[in-house]
């Protein structure tokens, strides 16, 4: 392998033509990585996303990946704050959802971190004050436990 590298290096002294057969698959390495920089570039700009307070970094959590499917569907759900429990009144055009012990609209910090009908409940799974605490701290199979044990897990 020396000799043919060293071949090389003098050929190009020359100037003559080489010719070293690349394919495409050599050079995904080093698109994908420069995508994932402008991306990344993009997204740390876009810091009055809304999104972006929920997730600073755009890498993936690999404890999400091991989840089954539609236990990523709900997690992710929570995480933009976007469910069929707090929007689906957006399409059919009802009243937002409440929760009556409270006397607060029904949002998924509501449910997941403040409401007082779900605290006893929710403080045998975790306690957090803030959606980016739990979604930092607690493992997702603790928050689709508690999800399931309140009975919203099939309603997000």
């Amino acid at each position: 392998g020396i000799e043919k590298a060293d071949f090389l290096a003098k050929a190009s002294l020359n100037g003559q033509p080489i010719n070293l057969k690349l394919t495409s698959s050599d050079f995904k390495p080093s698109i994908n990585k420069f995508i994932n920089n402008i991306w990344k570039t993009n997204w740390n700009n876009a810091v009055f996303n809304k999104l972006h307070a929920i997730n600073p970094e755009l890498e993936s959590s690999p404890a999400l990946s091991i989840l089954k499917r539609h236990d990523q569907t709900v997690i992710l759900r929570c995480r933009i704050g976007r469910t069929r429990l707090t929007h689906s009144y957006l399409l059919s055009k009802d009243d937002p959802p409440f929760c009556i012990p409270c006397n607060e609209n029904y949002s998924v910090k509501h449910f997941l971190v403040e409401c007082h009908d779900l605290a006893q409940i929710r403080n045998k799974y975790y306690q957090v004050n803030t959606l980016n605490e739990l979604f930092k701290n607690i493992t997702f199979g603790t928050i689709i436990k508690f999800l399931k044990e309140v009975n919203l897990y099939s309603k997000i």
